[in-house]
């Protein structure tokens, strides 16, 4: 007799997956920010309006550390200033714990509502440049407005800033005029607040532009830049993040005696060295090499004037002068990576004809490509700057 056939045994359920700790401890902080986030804003935010927003003077600033990459700062922020970057490290499967918020300065109004939102306190409210607080207030430490007018000039000077074509120490004494001889170890400050009876203050000429730039030109748009002053000499002055850098001794960005030549036959600078920059760029080293090419001129501006003529000699000059820079200041932008190299001085009147030689030189000999596109740009304060920079050094 046929048995039936018997049900197959069912087959038992797998067992669930223990659940990941890590997993479940990122979940719980996740749901709690959310929650922490939403009282936040509820009482110290929400109703506010636009004459709560105080900006104008603070930014956002992000404390790395703290920050857990939750986005509240960005889901909140209305000016698009918040943005969410990579960090270098990832936690599976919750993106959020391997991000960070970066503030985009330029965009901060300073309305302090991502602080508010953010549930682990990753974000406070600091100062912006060219303000600061001074008894738990916020003010301005921009420089005064450019006269429009002439100044009429009081019987006895407050104080007077000079610059000069050399190097000078931070006690105002003068190590050597490169072109000028004779003011070797010369304690210029000391000299001249004795005959006027105020304080003097002394700078490098080229940085003196630096600072002048810096507070009324391309400075107020480029943070970091180099100063270039072309003249008898090649000068520089240094601005990093907004701050003049006169260096440990006073002698920074002394670009004009980089070397670009090693060779027995570079010319000789007048610094006694062979093949600096200036040595091919100087007023000196143009006018030589236009007589050798068979020009006659006394000063740039015929050469200048030739140039724009097409005459060969005068053509083969600026070349020679673009080249030597551009090998220089690839040095320069290996090293600092700079937002702009800003170009001053009489010479700097014919920055057209050189700029597409320095470029070129750049591109040949720069690190990286976006080393070589750094912006070429000539002073908007022209050869005002070291005036107007040494004036301001007095305030200092």
């Amino acid at each position: 007799m046929a048995t039936a056939p018997t049900a197959a045994a069912a087959t038992p359920a797998a067992p669930p997956l223990p659940a990941d700790p890590l997993l479940a401890y990122y979940r719980g902080v996740r749901q709690m920010n959310v929650q922490i986030a939403k009282e936040r804003y509820k009482a110290f935010y929400k109703g506010r309006t636009l004459e709560f927003i105080r900006g104008r003077g603070t930014v956002a600033i992000v404390d790395e550390e703290v920050c857990m990459g939750c986005t509240h700062c960005f889901d909140n922020c209305a000016f698009e200033a918040i943005d969410m970057a990579d960090r270098k490290f990832a936690l599976p499967d919750y993106s959020y714990t391997s991000r960070k918020a970066v503030i985009v300065y330029d965009n901060c109004v300073g309305c302090e509502k991502c602080a508010l939102v953010c549930p682990v306190d990753a974000i406070t409210m600091a100062p912006k440049h060219e303000f600061e607080m001074k008894e738990g207030k916020l003010v301005s430490t921009a420089p005064p407005p450019l006269p429009t007018r002439p100044v009429a000039l009081a019987p006895k000077p407050a104080a007077v800033g000079v610059a000069i074509p050399g190097e000078v120490d931070a006690e105002g004494r003068c190590w050597r005029l490169t072109n000028v001889p004779g003011f070797e170890g010369i304690h210029i400050a000391s000299e001249l607040s004795e005959r006027l009876k105020c304080p003097i203050a002394v700078e490098n000429d080229a940085t003196a532009a630096a600072l002048g730039e810096q507070l009324y030109g391309h400075g107020r748009e480029y943070p970091s830049f180099l100063m270039v002053t072309l003249g008898t000499g090649i000068g520089g002055g240094l601005v990093i993040g907004h701050q003049l850098y006169p260096g440990t001794h006073g002698f920074a960005s002394e670009v004009g005696h980089m070397n670009v030549d090693r060779s027995t036959e570079a010319p000789v600078c007048a610094c006694g060295q062979r093949g600096c920059i200036e040595a091919y760029s100087g007023t000196k080293a143009l006018l030589r090499r236009y007589r050798e090419l068979g020009g006659q001129a006394d000063e740039i501006l015929p050469i200048a004037l030739a140039a724009r003529r097409g005459e060969e000699h005068a053509l083969k000059v600026l070349e020679m002068m673009g080249e030597a820079l551009g090998r220089g200041l690839s040095n320069v932008q290996n090293l600092l990576d700079l937002n702009a190299i800003v170009f001053s001085g009489g010479i700097s009147a014919s920055f057209d004809l050189i700029q597409p030689h320095v470029r070129r030189a750049l591109r040949e000999c720069s690190f990286a490509p976006p080393l070589a596109e750094v912006p070429l740009l000539v002073s908007q304060l022209g050869e005002r700057a070291g005036v107007i920079g040494a004036a301001y050094l007095t305030t200092l």
